[in-house]
């Protein structure tokens, strides 16, 4: 584990692509506490949940997204594809090794990363 590392969280189960095992992610330690609050006391179920009690969907997230963009008068309009999108050129431009920064934001094709660079 990596020693900025929050801790691990195995990513398994119904939601993941047919073919998929899963596999291991490190957390950054503000990452993890946040998750740490989302998850409560809970031991079973999804990770995260809408405010009603049901599993957060990605167009409940998606939302979430952009009111929270809109809240910090951000004029453009801002996705969750947005977030990854300069999640990978950020890393890019600090250095980092392109296979790894394209592992961790997971696309679901190498180039479609590599596309969004050419700017």
């Amino acid at each position: 584990m990596a020693p900025n590392c929050g801790f691990l969280v195995e990513l398994s189960g119904q939601n993941l692509p047919e073919g998929s095992f899963g596999r291991t992610d490190e957390l950054a330690p503000r990452t993890a506490w946040a998750i740490d609050l989302a998850i409560g006391e809970r031991t079973e179920g999804p990770m995260l949940l809408a405010r009603d009690g049901r599993r957060l969907d990605r167009h409940a997230a998606g939302r979430i997204v952009r009111r929270t963009a809109r809240q910090a008068r951000i004029a453009r309009l801002i996705t969750p594809y947005t977030l990854r999108h300069e999640f990978i050129t950020a890393a890019l431009d600090a250095g980092h090794a392109a296979t790894a920064t394209y592992h961790t934001a997971r696309p679901g094709d190498m180039s479609a990363g590599a596309a969004g660079r050419r700017r």
